[in-house]
């Protein structure tokens, strides 16, 4: 549940709780229930304007009622691997100051997206679909691989670059991806 959600139900629970006391009667369960179920001012408004009108060019174009204003996903991912740049490298570390590989893929899709990544590369694998090269979008996990199987987790960040914490000569960056022997993952 959103602040503003928990704000605008807080709000309508107050309202009918004082409605209770001017009318003699009890506020229910059921009352603060319907109160949840009840849409918030902004659903309302975005179901309402599902349909906007151009005045510039006459035309009606259909908007998502669902769509959100904010960030992408990408985007959100990204920002938060950038925002870590310079943290150290540390064997075993997930932030929020010292990282390995998949502890820095763990901590930030947790905290741009809220998935619970495992804290290992190869345990990782697991919780993706594999996609090709040229399905390859920003935000995707790169791993790499050799003939011991998985070694090593990063970022994709678009245009052959990747966000990761290699080891302990290169702290968190954006790098080159540096090798072939590698595949994507998008995490589901």
């Amino acid at each position: 549940m959103t602040h503003t959600r928990m704000r605008t139900l807080g709000a309508t629970l107050v309202a009918a709780m004082a409605t209770s006391t001017v009318l003699g009667t009890g506020l229910t369960l059921d009352t603060a229930r319907a109160a949840e179920a009840a849409p918030t001012e902004r659903q309302t408004t975005q179901a309402a304007q599902t349909t906007e009108a151009t005045e510039a060019t006459g035309t009606t174009r259909t908007a998502d009622a669902r769509r959100d204003d904010g960030p992408t996903r990408a985007e959100r991912i990204l920002g938060v691997a950038r925002a870590q740049a310079d943290d150290v490298y540390r064997y075993g570390a997930a932030g929020p100051d010292a990282f390995d590989c998949s502890g820095f893929t763990q901590f930030v899709f947790r905290n741009a997206v809220g998935e619970a990544l495992p804290h290992s590369s190869a345990a990782q694998v697991d919780r993706t679909q594999r996609v090709t090269p040229a399905e390859a979008r920003p935000g995707d996990l790169v791993f790499f691989y050799d003939g011991g199987g998985v070694y090593h987790v990063g970022i994709y960040a678009g245009d052959g670059y990747m966000w990761n914490a290699a080891n302990s000569e290169a702290d968190v960056e954006r790098t080159k991806i540096w090798t072939d022997q590698r595949f994507f993952g998008r995490v589901r």
